[in-house]
């Protein structure tokens, strides 16, 4: 027999009951390889439940990219520009598709990379690289309240959820310059007291 983490009134307590966002990034194939790393990267960053005030971090989440650990090699970006067969090659649809659902949601945002190529699958100036122990995605649970985050994948299609409870937050956003070399994402978060909060997210692709 294995204790729960949590129980049933504790789970309960939590009262998590509205979905605040979710995102879905457009289907790509890819090789098989490269689905067999999105579907291991999108299982190890869902069933998460985030305490107020605490932080996500992919890179923490998806560990050690070796094939012990499941991964396998597909083309990922390395260096300036060049596409090379890394050991989990293709994560970066996992980190875009979470940063996004973080963004609609209006979660707070600690930290965020554009790649340094274009990728067109990606939505334009809102895409989210992971290196091993470099660039990140973290994000900050800032409401008052457990948050819980879900992901699905076939490979092909991913999504994330993100449930809690809502505090009346609202999230706008504007996009600026060229979709393949510079460009600017400005979102706009708004709390039913009028507070808001302005912040950019600023994109420059090399190649």
């Amino acid at each position: 027999p294995v204790e729960p983490e949590l129980t049933t009134a504790e789970v309960e307590a939590m009262d998590i009951r509205d979905l605040l966002a979710s995102y879905a990034t457009t289907p790509y194939y890819g090789s098989r390889n490269r689905q067999n790393n999105v579907r291991l990267g999108t299982s190890l960053c869902s069933g998460i439940l985030l305490a107020p005030g605490e932080e996500f971090d992919t890179d923490k989440r998806l560990g050690k990219r070796d094939w012990a650990h499941g991964w396998r090699t597909a083309p990922g970006i390395v260096g300036r520009g060049r596409l090379e067969y890394v050991y989990g090659g293709g994560i970066c649809q996992v980190s875009t598709t979470l940063f996004n659902a973080v963004f609609e949601a209006g979660l707070e945002v600690l930290e965020r990379h554009n790649h340094s190529m274009y990728i067109s699958h990606y939505p334009s100036g809102r895409d989210a690289t992971v290196t091993a122990g470099g660039k990140n995605m973290r994000f900050r649970n800032d409401t008052d309240h457990y948050v819980f985050i879900y992901g699905e994948s076939t490979g092909i299609v991913t999504k994330f959820y993100i449930w809690g409870v809502s505090d009346g937050r609202t999230v706008t956003s504007s996009f600026r310059g060229y979709r393949s070399s510079r460009c600017t994402v400005t979102r706009t978060v708004t709390w039913p007291d009028g507070t808001a909060k302005t912040e950019e997210f600023a994109s420059r692709y090399i190649y």
